[in-house]
């Protein structure tokens, strides 16, 4: 999977960018070809982001430990460990958890 990604995400990250500028194809392209593209959303070189892009796709498509939970779930966890002012809330990669130590 890393040799296929790091043949695509160089030639594909320029396409990537001309369908981010439509917004239609905006939320319809990376739900057809993945790519973690970070482009102009970081003070980083194309070069920096082309390896970020191949890392965080193949992170992506190819987790070997992935065991989601629920913000219940992590709720659960927080008060079982007796944690105080316990915030969950959704996040934009997953679950955002932030609690005191009593």
């Amino acid at each position: 999977m890393h040799q296929i990604l790091s043949w695509y995400i160089p030639w594909w990250i320029p396409i990537d960018n001309f369908f981010q500028r439509i917004p239609v194809a905006r939320r319809i392209v990376p739900a057809v070809v993945p790519c973690w593209n970070y482009s102009g959303m970081l003070p980083v070189s194309p070069e920096q982001i082309e390896i970020w892009a191949i890392l965080d796709t193949f992170d992506a498509l190819t987790p070997a430990y992935d065991s989601p939970q629920s913000a219940e779930s992590v709720q659960s966890w927080f008060e079982e460990a007796e944690l105080s002012a316990i915030e969950v809330t959704a996040g934009g990669n997953g679950i955002i958890a932030n609690a005191r130590k009593v």
